[in-house]
């Protein structure tokens, strides 16, 4: 048998070297990488383990029907828009019914307009919201990573744009000296954002918190004839870590605004579009009533369920829903608004199982405090009346 040359052995060493590796089944390949990385780190799994969204809903219901049952949980959103467009109250909105089901909420106020009145308007319970009133934009961001670290369930920023830097505020670091207008600090804003939403998108998905962003809407000057004259203000950071972008606007139009008989403006059209939308469809547009704090969801689930074909219109004054006729359109909102007649709940219903999803009927929270008080540490006294944790109590006991 001839003896293998040293050429041979070098091209018999590359070849295996160059073979293909042993392949493994993805349940062997994430258990291998959580090993690997440990307990505290991003777990590796299979996709169809991974669980769905859970939603919370705005209760404003062509928004919600938009969204397919409510903005989701552990995602950044951001809403922007002009002036007294319902920005902030669809922040409001999505607070009340969290707490609704038990929530928590924190409402970072840098611009200092929070009213308590217009809150418990909208269904809002001032005890189970915390208020934040930062001074500089680092002070907001650290404020806010630590309440999504203490898991609450959703964080409101409002807004991205009156949110100063510590070097426009201070001229030294201890903050004794007020700095002068002079100071440039073009980016610094941004950059701050940016690395904000850097080191929480994982935190924020982690925690499940809704995390709403309102920023305002300026004029482009330098947009030109055929440019867009309208920019959203605050850097891309924001835009490209969002899941949901939500334009808001006041729909002007003369048959778009309610008045009293004594032509008092008593409701106002609001319309929106859903610019970007990685949980659903984008480019969504439509419109919601408010009389003040009252929505009218009435003229909408009509507006729905016409659309989706549980409420039936076979001629121009007949409506058909859940069986009953109505003479004409006021006859067919009058059936909705009458609770004894169980017409809204009736479209509501079939509205959910439309939507498919069970956002109302699922309740995020309602183990809540059961989770809480397992995962506390107790707290017990030693003999001189010093708070101690349970483990070093244990010790002591044995």
């Amino acid at each position: 048998m001839a003896k293998k040359s040293t050429s041979d052995k070098l091209i018999e060493k590359i070849e295996l070297e160059n073979a293909e590796p042993q392949k493994k089944s993805l349940s062997q390949i994430a258990a291998k990488l959580n090993t690997k990385n440990g307990a505290n780190s991003a777990k590796a799994e299979i996709a169809s383990k991974k669980k769905g969204l859970v939603k919370i809903p705005t209760g404003i219901l062509p928004l919600d029907y938009a969204l397919r049952g409510g903005f989701p949980r552990g995602r950044v959103i951001l809403l922007s828009g002009k002036e007294s467009s319902w920005k902030s109250t669809i922040c409001l909105r999505t607070i009340a019914q969290v707490q609704k089901l038990g929530g928590t909420a924190a409402y970072i106020d840098a611009e200092r307009t929070f009213d308590p009145t217009w809150a418990v308007a909208h269904g809002i319970i001032l005890e189970q919201l915390l208020i934040l009133e930062p001074e500089t934009a680092e002070q907001a961001y650290n404020n806010m990573t630590s309440v999504i670290l203490e898991g609450i369930d959703v964080v409101v920023l409002d807004s991205l744009n009156t949110l100063s830097v510590k070097k426009e505020m201070w001229a030294d670091d201890k903050g004794s000296e007020v700095a002068g207008i002079e100071v440039e600090s073009m980016g610094i804003a941004q950059r701050k954002t940016s690395q904000f939403l850097r080191n929480n998108l994982g935190r924020i998905s982690k925690a499940k918190t809704l995390f709403m962003v309102i920023a305002q809407l300026r004029d482009n000057l330098s947009a030109g004839m055929y440019g867009n004259p309208e920019v959203v203000v605050g850097g891309r950071a924001i835009k490209f870590a969002s899941s949901i972008t939500l334009m808001t606007r006041q729909d002007m139009s003369k048959d778009k605004i309610y008045r009293d008989d004594e032509d008092n403006i008593i409701g106002k059209t609001f319309k929106f579009k859903l610019d970007k939308n990685k949980t659903g469809r984008d480019g969504i547009e439509d419109e919601f009533i408010a009389y003040g704090a009252t929505l009218d969801n009435y003229t909408a689930m009509l507006k729905i369920g016409l659309k989706e074909g549980f409420i039936q219109r076979p001629n121009n004054k007949t409506y058909i829903c859940d069986g009953k006729n109505f003479n004409g359109k006021a006859a067919m909102l009058e059936g909705l608004v009458d609770d004894s007649t169980g017409m809204y709940n009736f479209c509501e219903k079939m509205l959910f199982d439309i939507m498919g999803t069970k956002v109302y009927a699922y309740n995020p929270y309602e183990k809540k405090q059961e989770i809480e008080a397992a995962a506390a540490i107790e707290i017990n006294e030693d003999d001189e009346g010093t708070l101690i944790p349970d483990e070093e109590f244990d010790k002591m006991v044995e």
